[in-house]
């Protein structure tokens, strides 16, 4: 049988992905191919459809939220050599409306900087 299922290993425990290795077509099994998407190719896609934010992607490709993070800034550079653009829909007070507009990183604020209360809206990603 040429079909064959591989984990693929890229130093992270909750990154690594099941990658189907096959040909076109298989003599044996009759079953045709299909290559299963990396993490950060499913969160592309995710972003493509709608904006979403970091623990909605963190659920939706079944890694931790920190690693989403660690994910964005790296998509943000490959859709930036493709002519694409990632965008941030900045997160919010909740308390007092202050917007972190000049915040380009991709992380969850700790507090405002207005009235030093926690109670924020996260930052959402979509693609231009």
């Amino acid at each position: 049988m040429c079909c064959e299922l591989r984990v693929a290993w890229c130093g992270s425990l909750f990154a690594c992905y099941l990658l189907l290795v096959t040909c076109n077509w298989c003599a044996d099994c009759g079953m045709r191919g299909e290559t299963l998407l990396t993490v950060r190719q499913r969160i592309i896609e995710l972003l493509r459809e709608g904006e979403m934010d970091a623990r909605e992607l963190s659920r939706a490709v079944s890694i931790r939220e920190k690693e989403v993070c660690d994910h964005l800034r790296h998509i943000a550079r490959s859709l930036a050599v493709k002519g694409n653009k990632l965008s941030i829909q900045p997160a919010r007070c909740l308390s007092c409306d202050y917007v972190f507009k000049d915040r380009q990183r991709f992380t969850r604020p700790g507090r405002c900087p207005r009235c030093k209360k926690t109670h924020l809206q996260s930052p959402s990603y979509f693609i231009d």
